[in-house]
């Protein structure tokens, strides 16, 4: 009987962040304009129903979005975080494009709004 051994490399995965990680309150930036949107607060509570956690903003504030509903949750993924309804459904996607820095983009992949931890 013989052996043989090998080598495999599998890609690096991104790490999922825990909600704890990222909580507390963010700034959502207009960068197509440069412009201060709104003031965001990201909370590790769960929501019941929805395996995702508080996302608190006003209506006012997500206006510029253009959101078919306004996000009640937030969950992180490896590439970014996802904006959830009340019953979990996904309504927007921010990507991760840098540490605590994401994005969502338009139609020709540039960034329209930003998500950055307030100062």
């Amino acid at each position: 009987m013989s052996l043989m051994l090998s080598s495999t490399s599998f890609a690096s995965s991104l790490p999922l962040l825990a909600p704890s990680a990222l909580k507390g309150h963010w700034q959502l930036n207009d960068a197509e304009n440069n412009a201060a949107a709104c003031n965001v607060e990201l909370s590790d509570e769960l929501i019941e129903g929805t395996n995702a956690y508080r996302f608190t903003a006003s209506a006012q504030c997500l206006q510029p979005l253009a959101l078919a509903e306004l996000p009640v949750a937030w969950r992180p993924t490896p590439d970014g975080m996802t904006l959830t309804n009340a019953d979990g459904s996904m309504v927007a996607f921010l990507a991760l494009t840098a540490p605590k820095h994401y994005e969502v983009m338009n139609h020709n992949g540039k960034p329209r709004f930003t998500l950055t931890p307030r100062q």
